[in-house]
């Protein structure tokens, strides 16, 4: 694992992993797609949730690769030393505050509930097994809250 994250560029890191990319890449997509709402302006900051796996089997090879890309990720966009356009500060001055959550959960449904209700997350980023982006596709549905599925075993979420 002493390969997984090498020195370089301004920009922090270069990511050997492919969960890690995703995570990068899912982080990226906020900066283009997220909106801060008026609320969020006034606080100065946007929260998002993530899901990955921070415990059990699934944590080494997914969840914490996935969960250092995301914090490499929001360290530069919340410092604007993302490449331009979006080398400002934050994502339109809002700074992204994150809240994780471990996937390996026998209530997954309740947490992402919990993320969009109680947490007041503007998004939420993650779900690594087929079974979780199963359980968790609907209910995103419902809650209409923009939630992104990044790296999901599965075609029948789209069914």
């Amino acid at each position: 694992m002493e390969n997984s994250v090498r020195k370089m560029s301004p920009f922090g890191a270069v990511l050997n992993n492919t969960t890690s990319l995703f995570a990068a890449g899912a982080i990226g997509l906020l900066t283009t797609f997220a909106a801060p709402s008026e609320a969020d302006a006034q606080d100065n900051s946007v929260k998002v949730g993530f899901v990955t796996f921070l415990s059990g089997s699934a944590a080494g090879p997914f969840g914490v690769p996935a969960r250092n890309a995301a914090e490499l990720m929001i360290e530069a966009i919340n410092a604007g030393a993302v490449p331009g356009p979006y080398n400002t500060p934050g994502i339109g001055g809002s700074m992204i505050d994150p809240i994780f959550v471990d996937e390996n959960s026998k209530q997954k449904n309740a947490d992402y509930l919990k993320l969009v209700e109680k947490d007041g997350v503007e998004m939420v980023i993650g779900y690594v097994s087929s079974g979780s982006c199963k359980a968790i596709a609907p209910e995103a549905e419902k809650a209409e809250r923009l939630t992104i599925l990044f790296d999901c075993g599965t075609p029948q979420i789209f069914g």
